[in-house]
């Protein structure tokens, strides 16, 4: 059986890239989302990523700090909802 290789664009490889980066979702999430062998996300990742010179202004420890930011309102807003649902709790039972 032949093995079918498909061609991407650039313009779909940095959109992709873009996708893993702008969710917080892992590049394997990514790649069954998006149809894509996870091992060819994965490099363009590293060839389009934040790191790479098609992202120049954007460095290392900027990257760290937007993860831990992501990070960070992921946790409020589950806290917020947690919130919600006491309110909604304590407001049925008076």
């Amino acid at each position: 059986m032949k093995k079918i290789y498909k061609n991407y664009d650039e313009e779909f490889k940095k959109r992709a890239v873009e996708f893993v980066y702008s969710q917080e979702i892992t590049i394997k999430e990514a790649s069954k989302n998006l149809d894509i062998p996870e091992s060819t996300l994965r490099d363009w990742c590293k060839k389009y990523g934040p790191r790479s010179e098609y992202y120049p202004n954007i460095k290392a420890e900027d990257n760290q700090e937007i993860i831990r930011l992501k990070k960070e309102l992921s946790r409020t807003k589950e806290e917020r909802d947690i919130l919600k649902k006491a309110l909604t709790i304590f407001s049925l039972n008076k």
